[in-house]
């Protein structure tokens, strides 16, 4: 196993992955994972109860998120939430709605030398509102940070 810091640029696709793919090789393995865990916490971080006056938001505060979904310890990838990005529907049923659809986290001092450079996530969620999975042809959305 190398280092992930010395072998970045190489995970990341530079060389098309040669000798990376078959058989996977464990750095790029991890490389994945760590990319799909951030991408399923954008969409298991939204309220999705009905009844919640929040219903659509943040589940959880910037600071706190990767340690509230479980990313934090024992993860040398340490990131931090600096925004959410929120998207507003265009129905007549529910004017004004707003939910948040992802976020964009830059991995902190300590992540940025296991990564090997400063690691910047913009991250989307999929279809988990009511209103959301709509056809699309039905649905606009308004983007705003």
């Amino acid at each position: 196993m190398g280092s992930t810091a010395a072998r970045s640029r190489q995970l990341s696709g530079e060389n098309d992955w040669e000798g990376l793919l078959n058989p996977l090789d464990i750095d790029r393995r991890r490389y994945i994972i760590h990319y799909g865990e951030r991408a399923g916490a954008s969409r298991d971080a939204v309220i999705t109860e009905r009844k919640s006056n929040n219903y659509g938001q943040p589940r959880y505060a910037k600071g706190h998120f990767f340690s509230k979904v479980g990313l934090e310890i024992g993860n040398p990838y340490k990131y931090v939430v600096k925004r959410y990005l929120y998207a507003t529907p265009k129905l007549r049923s529910s004017p004004g709605l707003s939910s948040v659809m992802g976020y964009v986290a830059v991995t902190t001092d300590e992540g940025s030398k296991v990564m090997g450079r400063r690691d910047v996530l913009i991250l989307f969620r999929g279809a988990v509102l009511g209103y959301e999975k709509l056809d699309s042809t039905k649905v606009n959305l308004h983007w705003y940070t």
